[in-house]
């Protein structure tokens, strides 16, 4: 009996390799080519955290204001927040139970 069932599945298996390796060709799969975010004004080319931020640009993660980035401002709990949604890919609107936070 348990010939038989070893066999059958092993029939089963076989089956499903030659189905699969039999469908289609080879498939790449690429990004589209984002457009490259202009580079902040305020951002030089020999400042330590430049790459991290232009990587950062091109994915939408941070967008700076305006022209500038603000490196050496402080930054917001509720920039923060949006910083963090960006990466995890959260979207929607919540009520702000912070008084401290604009709308």
């Amino acid at each position: 009996m348990k010939k038989n069932m070893f066999g059958s599945m092993m029939t089963i298996f076989l089956f499903m390799m030659v189905i699969f390796t039999m469908t289609g060709g080879t498939v790449h799969a690429t990004e589209p080519a984002a457009q490259k975010p202009a580079a902040f004004a305020d951002v030089r080319d020999d400042f330590w955290a430049k790459p991290a931020i232009d990587n950062w640009n091109s994915r939408g993660i941070v967008k700076g204001d305006g022209q500038n980035f603000n490196p050496q401002a402080k930054i917001t709990r509720a920039e923060m927040m949006v910083i963090l949604g960006r990466i995890f890919g959260f979207s929607g609107t919540i009520d702000n139970p912070f008084a401290d936070i604009k709308k």
